[in-house]
């Protein structure tokens, strides 16, 4: 003790003495040392100096406006706090070369420690907010560069880290934030380095906006909200970071030629990677894992996806054009590096004229196809997705325990002889698509609807069978003179649900077991061909005859099977010979449809509540939803309700206003026509080829 006392004062005597070059001086609250406050001892000390401070509670705000060191003194034990004591700061550095390392800092009302200099070091020391309800900073740098931030501990603050305003060539290394809004938030801001930070149960790891020329590196963020986000940022490079336990992981909005490489994301509930209107990034050897969507891509093009594994998603990656304005958004480079759960990711872009057969994926995209040919494949994951594609013929492939077949935009397609069962959403959904050709299918046991389609037209329906659907066999909404015939709709809470839709011919289908077999709202449709064709088998309908006269079938919704069938199948029968004249007439005779009841579909699918953070309002959306009877025509229908009781739309716009994407006009033919927010920059999916999550 005594020695230790001696030493004390040999120091004292060496600060007291004039002498050359550096000096130290001793602070000590409790009356120790010379200097009772720390700004007493910088007042007094030249740059150069150390100040060395003994355990203690100083209730002052420091300005260090000299290139000094701060530090505590060696050998002493306990808390060397700086308490604001409600003022602005705890600690501001004005003069460059300053070193502060071990200090806690608290009761500061914007900032704990300000950087208005460079060439600092600031290690070691622990920053508090103890009234979380405030806008507080733990650290902000305004103007400064080629600082050292590193091994500091912050605690409660909105901001843990924030580098602003034109700060540059800064290295943020080995700190750790808890309880933070955003942990690291970079704005207006290029060439700084973030090296092995960690954020924990923060809203956002790290954030950058407007920002350029950063380096991320082995930076880990876990049990938050949103992991890392780049809005409006730029040729930035992020690498072997670790995020767990979060809503979504990375995302991107607006940002350009960025490089995200070697992550391994887990648990994320909903998104691993998101791109959106973000265009020329590079996302490669990712690993993400046991979440909902591995990588989303909307409106968002020339990015190159290569060596991602997808494992354990519900989904594996999602693409589209939401917007709705070019094809660009397609054109990415995704090839079958990229795996889902061991099996190849398909997606192919503008190609014309290739066979696709026998193979194995885990997802399948074309894109600005045509004439493709797309034969016995087996899909394990997500889905096969047109879009935008003609002339294809997509045959015999097993779309089954996963999400099914998605048209949109896409003509003049065959899609014959395929398996589409089981799957989380409808079997075979179409979108915009017109004159395709849907022909002996099987769609059953699906959670949704069998057969789906909104705002499409002038297609052929015929030859499938839909069984035991959740909800509908079949399901046909704004879309018009379709031909529905030659069906097996049975044992599906609805059978064929027809709204908002004219001029479709629905006639030779078995309706069998069907809790409803039919209903038809808000359209003008015709359930016969006429007393020779006639028109539908009825299971819970007795008549006589094959087809019957005068044992008509009423249709809920007000419409009528006038010659339905005896017998399943019926129109299959030997034709008794004084009928063939009489038909070769019905079928020469000219079909006419009245015009379709103009109604609305109010397209609010993956609605953002009014509430939503900004860069999220991502929040409440999938692209892998169907959506309901008011939402987007890119997502399919439901408003938890049971098929039997959708309500009808109000009656106040078209068909061809009630969707985004192209319209189709009651004479057949086509008409042309984000935020991610995962805070206030990045913006919310709108829609996708997939079916609602409830908001």
């Amino acid at each position: 003790m005594l020695k230790l006392v001696a030493i004390s004062c040999l120091i004292l005597i060496l600060c007291l003495s004039p002498g050359q070059g550096a000096r130290t001086y001793i602070v000590d609250n409790n009356g120790f040392a010379n200097y009772k406050t720390i700004s007493e001892a910088i007042t007094a000390a030249k740059s150069g100096d150390t100040i060395y401070l003994k355990p203690g509670v100083y209730k002052e705000q420091v300005v260090l406006d000299k290139a000094l060191t701060i530090m505590p003194l060696v050998g002493e034990t306990g808390s060397y706090t700086i308490d604001a004591s409600g003022k602005e700061t705890g600690l501001k550095l004005t003069a460059d070369g300053c070193s502060v390392q071990g200090l806690t800092i608290e009761n500061f009302t914007t900032s704990g420690i300000e950087l208005a200099s460079s060439g600092n070091i600031l290690k070691d020391s622990t920053i508090i907010n103890r009234k979380p309800e405030g806008m507080q900073a733990g650290i902000i740098t305004k103007n400064a560069n080629k600082n050292t931030l590193s091994g500091n501990f912050i605690q409660g603050c909105y901001l843990g880290i924030f580098v602003w305003k034109e700060s540059s060539d800064n290295q943020v290394i080995k700190n750790s934030m808890t309880g933070c809004t955003r942990a690291i938030f970079l704005r207006d801001v290029g060439a700084n380095t973030l090296t092995e930070n960690r954020a924990r149960e923060c809203e956002y790891g790290i954030y950058l906006l407007n920002t350029s020329d950063v380096q991320i590196k082995a930076s880990g963020v876990m049990d938050g909200q949103y992991g890392i986000v780049l809005q409006n940022s730029n040729a930035n490079m992020l690498t072997g970071c670790i995020i767990a336990n979060v809503t979504r992981a990375l995302g991107l909005g607006n940002s350009t030629g960025n490089q995200v490489d070697s992550f391994v994301i887990t648990n994320s509930t909903e998104d691993g990677i998101d791109l959106i209107s973000s265009d020329g990034n590079i996302l490669s050897n990712n690993q993400i894992s046991k979440g909902d969507i591995g990588i989303q891509i909307l409106d968002s093009g020339s990015n190159v996806l290569r060596g991602n594994q997808i494992n354990g998603n519900t989904r594996a990656i999602y693409v589209e054009d939401q917007d709705r304005k070019s094809r660009q958004s397609y054109n990415n480079s995704i090839d079958e590096s990229n795996v889902a759960d061991g099996k190849p990711i398909g997606y192919f872009y503008g190609q014309s004229g290739m066979r696709i057969e026998g193979r194995e994926f885990s997802h399948l995209t074309l894109a600005y196809c045509q004439n493709m040919s797309v034969m016995r494949n087996t899909i394990t994951k997500d889905a096969i997705f047109l879009f935008n594609s003609i002339s294809n013929r997509v045959e015999e492939n097993n779309v089954s325990n996963c999400y099914g077949m998605r048209l949109y935009a896409s003509d003049n397609n065959e899609i014959t002889g395929n398996t589409a069962s089981n799957n989380s959403f409808s079997g075979i959904l179409l979108v915009n698509s017109n004159q395709n050709q849907v022909k002996d299918n099987r769609a059953d046991q699906n959670r949704r609807d069998g057969i789906k389609v909104f705002n499409s037209s002038l297609n052929i329906i015929t030859g499938n069978s839909v069984d035991h659907n959740q909800e509908a066999g079949l399901w046909l909404n704004y879309s018009n003179k379709n031909s529905i015939y030659d069906n097996n709709i049975s044992s599906s809470p609805m059978g064929l649900l027809m709204q908002s839709s004219s001029g479709n011919l629905i006639y030779h289908n078995n309706f069998i077991n069907n809790k409803d077999h039919a209903e038809d709202k808000t359209g003008v449709n015709s359930w016969d061909m006429g007393n020779v064709t006639g028109g539908n088998y009825w299971s819970d309908h007795k008549a006589f005859g094959n087809p019957s006269k005068g044992w008509s079938k009423l249709i809920k919704g007000a419409k009528i099977d006038s010659y339905p069938f005896e017998d399943p199948n019926g129109w299959k029968l030997p034709m008794e010979e004084d009928q063939v004249p009489a038909l070769a007439l019905a079928l020469a005779a000219p079909i006419v449809v009245p015009p379709a009841e103009n109604s609305l579909v109010q397209l609010r699918e993956l609605a953002v509540p009014d509430n939503t953070s900004p860069v999220t309002q991502f929040d409440n959306a999938s692209p892998i939803n169907e959506a309901s009877d008011n939402a987007s025509p890119i997502n399919e229908v439901s408003d938890n309700t049971s098929p039997i009781n959708r309500a009808s739309p109000p009656d106040n716009s078209s068909p061809a206003t009630a969707a985004s994407g192209r319209a189709v006009t009651s004479s057949g033919t086509s008409a042309a026509g984000i935020q991610v927010q995962w805070d206030s920059p990045v913006s919310q999916p709108a829609g996708d080829l997939m079916e609602n999550r409830s908001p």
